[in-house]
């Protein structure tokens, strides 16, 4: 997995409730992005600043989003060059549906064993989706329910990917 993590100047003058609306009214654009298995809007505290925080399942998917999509529409809409950085993402812990997520390369090397892999402390279950190993706890939430394509998601807190 990889993350990518998007910053912009926002236009001066324009309320935060106002950023936040048209945040809404893109977020649904982002369901399609192939490999994009998550995205969080930003807006900087002091609102000067906004930006996007994002999971791939590969760093190919997230350049050729980020590149090609994404900072031609953030130089179109605000004006101005975003800031792109992109990192590897070895695991993700997910406290909403009690899992951690990790890269099947990061955990057939810290098993040993690069067909099933070992447990994790607290492990229920593994399930593979594209390029990751799903680990869920035996103390996951309850109320739990799996949307669209098989992740569970918690009751209290759906997960917005």
């Amino acid at each position: 997995m990889n993350t990518s993590i998007t910053r912009f100047e926002l236009p001066a003058g324009v309320p935060t409730d106002a950023i936040k609306k048209g945040f809404l009214e893109v977020a649904p654009r982002f369901k399609e992005p192939a490999g994009l298995l998550r995205k969080y809007f930003l807006i900087s505290q002091d609102g000067k600043t906004g930006g996007g925080v994002y999971l791939w399942n590969s760093a190919e998917q997230a350049r050729s989003f980020s590149e090609g999509v994404l900072r031609p529409m953030i130089k179109e809409k605000f004006q101005v060059e975003p800031s792109i950085e992109y990192y590897d993402a070895p695991a993700v812990v997910d406290n909403i549906t009690s899992e951690i997520v990790l890269n099947a390369p990061e955990r057939a090397s810290r098993t040993g064993d690069s067909q099933n892999g070992g447990s994790l402390p607290g492990e229920k279950s593994l399930a593979r989706r594209d390029d990751c190993v799903r680990a869920s706890s035996s103390t996951g939430k309850s109320g739990a329910r799996e949307n669209r394509d098989g992740r569970r998601r918690g009751a209290a807190f759906p997960l917005l990917v």
